[in-house]
């Protein structure tokens, strides 16, 4: 299997050299993803609040990482739906995406944060497989559990 040069080069560093059963549906609670998130999302756009979403092919290997930084976090459903829509059609019905909240700190997770994880699951429906959303600030981040982001 490939994954992003970055996220290669850091595991072959400590030694791993196999990474079996990482494209399973719960992708996003594997442990490297946060490495991936650490290394894609700077610290200026977590000091100054980010939307990150890494678009990935349908072997749900990253393509193209995409970072908003003007985001009114408390949009309405439909403003979370268009900025997420975006995304999601220039993928044109192809490969997986995660997203990253990036912010100063407060690993919590908010409202607003499961409404985010809600938009995008809406958003890429059956289409493009939704790999999950986490937090990410200075001190680490956090995945939103999708059966907390129904609720």
């Amino acid at each position: 299997m490939r994954f992003p040069c970055i996220a290669r080069r850091k595991y072959a560093l400590r030694g791993v050299d196999t990474y079996v059963g990482c494209f399973s549906p719960r992708w996003s609670l594997l442990p490297w993803v946060a490495d991936v998130l650490d290394l894609l999302v700077p610290a200026g756009d977590r000091r100054s609040g980010s939307l990150a979403m890494l678009l990935c092919n349908d072997e749900r290997r990253l393509v193209q990482p995409v970072v908003v930084s003007d985001v009114d976090w408390g949009a309405c459903d439909a403003e979370r739906h268009r900025r997420i829509g975006v995304a999601v059609q220039a993928m044109g019905d192809h490969g997986s995406l995660l997203v990253a909240i990036a912010r100063r700190d407060n690993l919590s997770i908010t409202a607003q944060d499961r409404a985010w994880a809600r938009a995008a699951q809406f958003v890429c429906g059956d289409a493009v497989p939704f790999l999950g959303l986490h937090v990410v600030t200075i001190d680490g981040s956090r995945v939103v559990p999708l059966d907390d982001a129904a609720a």
